[in-house]
């Protein structure tokens, strides 16, 4: 895409009818370097486009000559860019470019509720929040943002006052009307389907999430090693595996895979940080044993949770690229849909496992350093090697 900066400020001043000289000491730079703006010799640094974009009354985009995306939302090298200022740490920068992006894309709900996420400013993360509740409709962004509210308010009248108004004491959410819908209707297998669905993400939510310890080292060891095995023991028990091995269960990949990949991984860290090596090093040879099971499974493959309680969720195994927030590249993902699609037309059922992002804390530079007692050893480079040829990724473009 060839950028057309130059000829758009050579333009733009000439309709505010500002010589160059004048441009130039409003933004603080020479005559010379207007001048190479305007001829395309040079381009103007980031730093000065939010500037100039104000001055001329105009988005960075359309300064630059980037067109707008037909649906209002920003295209993905603008999220590129944010998600790469994000993952340098740099917040207060990341906080400046979201209030551009979200001048520059009102209607775009991922950066409207990032930045609402983002902002330590309660007067302006409450505009945000209700402006988004107000016109989407998407559940994801509207929880997103009414979860930070809920979060950070400290105004219990201002509280208060946002709860009256966008929450009831039902919950609304597209599931439980369709599962009211089923029942009145006697559409029975329809309205199980849902219940187990909603037993499913109360387990994974409040009950296994409640026990992911946090595996800084400045936490207790011991403590996450009991939490860990507690959360292991209740995926076995609700898979039928109490009598089998507490991280893999009986061996065979299932819907649990990517619970038990998580907590089991956690629980290698913990012990290898308590000393406990010949532990962590049998638990990570184990995972990816069933990793390798999982990942080797043909696409199609039919997948429940082997649990007396979830029989009705069960789906065949998807193979695909999908986006991980954070990276620039498509990344393989193995995934079920546990709800067909006119019941949940998003993917907020999808059970997925995403390699390149699952396999992070194995290699992690920090955060993870009680993996370090391990890493060098011959067994634990033996299971990197193992998993890192189901990690692909391509290219926005592709695939």
């Amino acid at each position: 895409m060839k950028l057309t900066i130059g000829e758009n400020i050579r333009t733009l001043r000439r309709k505010l009818d500002m010589t160059q000289e004048e441009f130039a000491d409003k933004l603080c730079v020479s005559l010379k370097v207007v001048s190479r703006w305007e001829t395309g010799a040079t381009y103007p640094p980031l730093d000065v486009i939010p500037a100039m974009s104000e001055l001329f009354g105009v988005t960075a985009d359309e300064l630059i000559g980037v067109p707008k995306t037909e649906d209002g939302k920003a295209p993905e090298s603008v999220h590129g860019e944010l998600c790469a200022i994000r993952n340098a740490g740099d917040i207060k920068r990341l906080v400046e470019l979201l209030r551009i992006a979200h001048r520059d894309y009102p209607r775009d709900p991922c950066i409207h509720a990032w930045l609402c996420n983002e902002t330590d400013d309660l007067r302006e993360k409450r505009k945000l929040a209700c402006e988004l509740l107000d016109n989407c409709s998407d559940p994801y962004y509207r929880w997103s943002v009414m979860d930070t509210v809920a979060s950070e308010e400290e105004d219990e009248d201002q509280l208060k006052d946002f709860l009256d108004r966008y929450s009831t004491y039902d919950d609304t959410s597209r599931f439980y009307l369709l599962c009211r819908r089923y029942e009145a209707r006697g559409e029975h297998s329809k309205y199980e389907l849902l219940k187990q669905w909603q037993l499913y993400s109360n387990l994974v939510g409040p009950v296994l999430s409640y026990l992911r310890p946090d595996r800084s080292t400045d936490h207790d060891v011991n403590k996450s090693i009991k939490a860990s095995e507690m959360r292991l023991g209740i995926i076995n028990l609700l898979s039928e595996n109490t009598n089998k091995d507490l991280v893999v269960g009986d061996g065979e990949p299932d819907l649990w895979f990517p619970e038990r990949w998580e907590a089991g991984t956690r629980y290698c860290c913990y012990l290898s940080g308590s000393g406990r090596t010949e532990e962590a090093l049998k638990v990570l040879e184990n995972l990816t044993d069933l990793a390798e099971k999982f990942m080797s499974l043909p696409e199609g493959t039919e997948l429940g949770f082997r649990t007396f309680s979830l029989t009705s969720l069960s789906g065949k195994l998807m193979i695909d690229y999908s986006h991980v927030q954070g990276h620039t590249e498509k990344h393989i993902r193995y995934y079920c849909r546990l709800l067909p699609e006119e019941i949940d037309p998003t993917e907020e059922s999808l059970v997925s496992f995403c390699p390149n992002y699952d396999f992070y804390q194995l290699t992690a530079d920090c955060g993870w350093e009680w993996f370090d007692p391990i890493r060098n050893t011959d067994r634990f480079k033996a299971c990197l090697e193992r998993l890192k040829k189901f990690e692909k990724a391509v290219p926005f473009d592709e695939g």
